[in-house]
């Protein structure tokens, strides 16, 4: 499967998926806590950036390498880009809420991905569990 079909197929699934290094990866369904920290965090930037620039978008794709497509919890990416793209033109802030059980992807593999992008200013992990979070 490559990129395009996944994203295909993924459009179509009930549950979340991410394709890493060419393998499909189901996601563990949200908790509440989780939802609400994301929410917030999409409500407190959706809020304060320009809209003729900037689009704030939860759970949307960003293509990090040649076989891997992840979704954050919030991509900003500018606002010019197509509505029938399926991942980030250019997000210049990703955001991850993180639980216990993501913290080793979420602060390990998805960083190192994500650093690589070369439009992106800032990488945001917050903590569900307790006030913490890293930039």
């Amino acid at each position: 499967m490559d990129r395009a079909a996944f994203l295909a197929w993924a459009e179509r699934q009930e549950e979340n998926h991410e394709f890493v290094h060419g393998n499909v990866v189901r996601l563990a369904p949200r908790t509440r806590g989780h939802a609400l920290i994301a929410f917030d965090l999409f409500r407190a930037l959706d809020g304060r950036v320009d809209h003729d620039i900037w689009t704030v978008l939860p759970k949307f794709g960003i293509d990090v390498g040649p076989s891997t497509i992840r979704f954050p919890d919030i991509v900003v990416d500018p606002a010019d880009g197509p509505t029938t793209d399926r991942t980030a033109t250019a997000p210049v802030f990703l955001a991850e809420v993180m639980s216990p059980s993501s913290e080793r992807i979420d602060l390990g593999d998805k960083a190192a991905e994500d650093l690589t992008l070369p439009s992106l200013g800032t990488y945001l992990v917050v903590a569900h569990d307790e006030v913490k979070v890293w930039v």
